[in-house]
């Protein structure tokens, strides 16, 4: 059907868990300058956007064969929250796009389902949202338009480098030590630390690491430092990897991968920082090569292009397809994604004051606790999102922070 819009390859896997209330979701909090958000003028500002960015005006539907998107209508959820949580989005028959606008004072928060694009690319939507309200409330009412073609926004880019026939990586399969606490029945909390860049630069490039695999370093040793039993098996943080950092695409739909940084306590309680960040330093790097990306990018699209697979009815598929999310994510502690660096586009500076990367709920892989982060200016906010009270690990790493020199604080 004309209307049917395909799921990029990533999307066609993790969908796979979606049930009527539960998607994996993420999302973003921006403070704003020019006073509490109008949610008349937020919705207008959503109504105005809404020819230009079909695949976000979206939402998830069951097919035979295989999940699909269908375009939705220009009118989203919009709606005042106090309680800092983040909802699921799963399958929905409201006709409504699948995200959703919340709002406390000044601060906005735009919540979205993980079929609709990664963080780099709905952060772009995400910032030209706010530019457009902050010009409808600053008077202006010219017509609104953005200038790239739709067809660079919606490319399925796994399509686009998915090399038939060629060599591919595979998924990790040692079973990773995940945290030993009590999951709430409840929606997940979100625990935001704040310190400034700067500072936490300076400790990574002492340790000759980057930002992202220093800060994992920190979140192993949090990890080690929270359990009150030694810890056996590898402590392992997936990371997800930018793919438009090493092949050229503009697409708003997903185009990441998982690496991982791993780290062996092997019982040992009293591993210093610095024997963690000796360990994992250049993990990363040595991953990153093109050729190993590439290797990824044919494993996925292998298996989303596979003619058997795609024969088989989706009830019989999802099972299978649950069972490989549920393996691959054996193998993670966390899931800890850093969208780096944010430079402002000149429409937003001076209108936002501060940015959050909020990772959602993901107990459903079994993880009771994930982190984002992502720097602004001179603030870096990390963000935990817990399915459970304990906040033993945060605590230890904002711990270890803090005896790094850092000023890190919970906020």
């Amino acid at each position: 059907m004309k209307d049917r819009i395909r799921l990029d390859t990533p999307s066609i896997m993790f969908t796979s868990l979606t049930t009527d209330s539960w998607g994996r979701t993420f999302g973003f909090s921006a403070r704003l300058a020019n006073g509490d958000v109008d949610p008349v003028l937020l919705r207008q500002a959503c109504r105005d956007l809404a020819p230009f960015f079909p695949h976000v005006y979206s939402n998830l539907r069951r097919g035979f064969f295989w999940n699909y998107q269908t375009p939705a209508g220009p009118d989203v959820n919009i709606y005042e929250k106090n309680r800092r949580t983040i909802k699921p989005i799963g399958f929905r028959r409201d006709g409504k796009p699948d995200f959703r606008l919340t709002y406390s004072g000044n601060l906005l928060t735009f919540e979205a389902a993980h079929c609709l694009g990664d963080g780099k690319g709905l952060l772009r939507f995400f910032g030209e949202l706010i530019a457009r309200y902050a010009r409808l409330k600053a008077g202006e009412r010219a017509p609104y338009h953005y200038a790239v073609p739709k067809g660079e926004l919606t490319e399925n880019s796994f399509d686009t480098y998915y090399q038939k026939g060629g060599p591919k990586g595979s998924d990790p399969s040692e079973k990773a030590h995940h945290l030993l606490v009590d999951f709430n029945d409840g929606l997940p909390e979100l625990l935001f630390a704040a310190m400034p860049v700067d500072k936490v630069k300076e400790k990574a490039h002492e340790k000759h690491m980057t930002v992202t695999e220093y800060l994992a370093a920190v979140l192993i040793l949090g990890v080690i430092r929270s359990e009150e039993k030694p810890i056996e098996r590898p402590v392992t943080v997936f990371v997800p990897v930018d793919l438009r950092r090493f092949f050229p695409s503009k697409t708003m739909r997903n185009f990441v991968i998982q690496t991982e940084i791993k780290f062996y306590p092997e019982g040992k309680r009293d591993d210093s920082l610095a024997f963690i960040c000796e360990k994992t330093a250049k993990r990363l790097k040595k991953q990153l090569t093109k050729e190993n990306l590439q290797k990824t990018i044919n494993q996925y699209g292998a298996l989303a292009g596979n003619p058997v697979l795609g024969a088989v009815p989706n009830f019989i598929k999802i099972p299978v397809m649950k069972k490989l999310q549920y393996k691959s994510h054996s193998a993670a502690t966390t899931i800890f994604t850093n969208l780096g660096q944010i430079d402002l586009p000149e429409g937003l500076k001076g209108v936002v004051t501060d940015l959050r990367f909020i990772n959602g709920d993901t107990r459903y892989y079994g993880l009771a606790s994930t982190v984002s982060c992502v720097s602004c200016g001179n603030r870096l906010n990390l963000c935990w999102s817990q399915a459970t009270e304990d906040r033993r690990w945060p605590d230890a790493c904002v711990s270890v922070l803090q005896e790094e020199g850092i000023p890190a604080a919970f906020v």
